[in-house]
């Protein structure tokens, strides 16, 4: 029913140079972060100790990474419990039902906030701060169309400039989820102001 995720940057996982954040780099390869696909770390509760001895064989501060790592496992087996708690009090077909008419709720209070909004198109453009390696910065275009009585709020990133040669590009999904965020939070207070059966 539900998945436990605990994310976290990490130091100096790997990086060619000694640092957390290497913006200089132009691929992942440069970058020499320790790239893994979903990899298992722990099975039946107990470390897989290969995978984790790897990974602190290819980071400078091993120590400090570790005792980050064991946070990050700490907060998601909490949270694995506290989710078993619940369903356990309430039982799953509760939950179910609760989850179900949560987002139907929280949608239903987007819909309404959406259709406050007055129609328009909003046009923006700023530059990322200028850097030795950029020192002309980027320049970022956002243009924003509400159409309020479609419930429609359209984000336009398409004007702006191709990938630049370091690690400031974003993922399609990164670029969504960003953009997505900024909305949602601009719109947060009415989720506070509305009160219901199942406040958000």
């Amino acid at each position: 029913m539900f998945t436990a995720v605990a994310k976290a940057h990490q130091a100096d996982c790997g990086n060619s140079l000694p640092t957390t954040y290497m913006s200089v780099a132009k691929d992942v390869y440069e970058e020499g972060s320790l790239i893994f696909p979903a990899t298992r770390v722990q099975r039946d509760y107990e470390m897989v100790s290969d995978v984790v001895c790897m990974i602190e064989r290819h980071i400078r501060v091993p120590t400090q990474w570790y005792g980050d790592f064991l946070a990050g496992i700490s907060a998601a087996r909490v949270a694995e419990k506290r989710l078993k708690e619940v369903c356990e009090k309430y039982g799953k077909d509760t939950i179910k039902d609760y989850i179900a008419a949560w987002l139907d709720y929280s949608e239903q209070l987007m819909v309404n906030a959406v259709r406050k909004l007055p129609a328009a198109t909003l046009v923006n453009v700023g530059r990322h701060d200028s850097t030795a390696f950029l020192p002309e910065g980027i320049p970022l275009k956002a243009e924003i169309t509400v159409r309020p009585e479609e419930v429609l709020v359209e984000i336009d990133l398409r004007d702006n400039i191709d990938n630049v040669d370091c690690s400031y590009n974003q993922s399609e999904s990164t670029a969504i989820s960003a953009a997505l965020a900024g909305l949602f939070n601009a719109l947060e207070g009415t989720f506070r102001k509305t009160r219901g059966p199942f406040d958000v």
